[in-house]
């Protein structure tokens, strides 16, 4: 009768183990998950940051090139005179297994302020934005970072120009890549600003090779 205890017993301890082991797996999984996500956002927070660190020296000294591996997705550029609503971008389109924002929010990366003109000595050159984008099933974010006009009291406007490498003269075409981002110096020209605002804008170009 003992015995039969005994293995009743280590029966039922058998049986609690493995239903807290099933549970522990069950809350781990979207632990872990989110971790991973967490870690993935960092790592295109980080890409984005350093490219626009690159973007930025090269136009302030007017020479370089720099390159950088695409972490993961897919960069997309949409050039200076891009014939659509959004131009001068750069966004990297990319899914996560775990939500980090809301579908369909968006979350500023180290940007004081989105608008589409900024303050000459104030304003960073950039935006960025990190978008969830509404996709059915999946867990779908891009980062977008745009390039603006900074404008001065005297007056007079700079901005960065993206162009690919391909059509650097017209800066039109939209391309995009997986593997790697090449940026180098353009060139520095000024044009006449409209007749509202008046004053001229000092436009260099950054050439951009994806692959």
């Amino acid at each position: 009768m003992i015995a039969q205890s005994n293995v009743i017993s280590l029966v039922i301890i058998a049986g609690m183990v493995i239903a807290f082991a099933g549970a522990a797996y069950v809350w781990a999984v979207p632990l872990i998950e989110k971790r991973a996500s967490v870690t993935e956002y960092d790592t295109v927070e980080r890409f984005m940051l350093e490219l626009n660190d690159k973007i930025v020296s090269i136009a302030n000294t007017g020479s370089g090139t720099a390159a950088l591996k695409i972490p993961k997705g897919n960069l997309n550029l949409k050039p200076y005179n891009f014939a659509g609503d959004v131009n001068n971008t750069l966004t990297l389109d990319f899914y996560v297994s775990q939500p980090l924002i809301v579908e369909g929010g968006s979350v500023p990366l180290k940007t004081s302020t989105l608008d589409y003109i900024g303050e000459y000595g104030n304003a960073e050159p950039r935006t960025i934005l990190m978008s969830r984008i509404p996709d059915t099933g999946k867990i779908h974010l891009n980062v977008t970072m745009r390039y603006r006009e900074l404008r001065s009291n005297v007056p007079k406007g700079y901005v960065i120009a993206l162009c690919p490498v391909t059509d650097l003269e017209g800066c039109q075409n939209e391309i995009s890549g997986r593997n790697s981002i090449k940026v180098s110096y353009g060139g520095t020209f000024v044009v006449p600003r409209n007749i509202e605002d008046g004053g001229e804008l000092l436009i260099t170009k950054i050439s951009i090779e994806a692959t």
